[in-house]
């Protein structure tokens, strides 16, 4: 008796010990830049910067979408996001962390101001282990926003 009873608990610790391993960890993003008036070079206080991500796997409903980041009188703006590197899950694995970013497309808009694309894709993205958050400059040059000429 004792015998199946320690057959018992062995098989389900067996089949549930995936479940128990750790979640995946996600990479922690800092994404910084400047925005700027391409013409006069003054940077612009108030421009929206949103990120948008697209990963293997890419969800059904598009590029995951991050909390916008709005710039300072200076025109600089911070903003820090965590992507999700779950990939699938195994029975026997538990979870599958290895999904990564294919792209990363930041967009910067102001008022009086055409926006603006900024773009990276495949091995121009920094990785990292999820343990240090991985630093994204943008350069101030990719975000020196043209005013707007009114069209009459």
């Amino acid at each position: 008796m004792k015998l199946s009873r320690l057959l018992v608990f062995a098989s389900l610790t067996a089949l549930c010990a995936p479940l128990l391993v750790a979640k995946c960890a996600g990479l922690h993003y800092v994404l910084s830049g400047r925005v700027t008036d391409a013409q006069s070079r003054e940077p612009i206080a108030g421009a929206v910067a949103a990120v948008l991500v697209n990963g293997q796997q890419p969800e059904p409903w598009g590029p995951e979408r991050y909390m916008p980041a709005v710039t300072g009188a200076d025109g600089t703006f911070g903003s820090d996001f965590f992507f999700d590197t779950f990939s699938h899950f195994s029975r026997c694995a538990g979870d599958e962390c290895a999904r990564v970013p294919l792209s990363l497309s930041l967009v910067v808009s102001a008022p009086g101001h055409e926006s603006r694309t900024y773009s990276l894709k495949g091995s121009a993205i920094p990785s990292g282990s999820g343990e240090e958050p991985i630093a994204v400059v943008v350069p101030e040059a990719a975000l020196a926003l043209t005013p707007h000429t009114p069209t009459f």
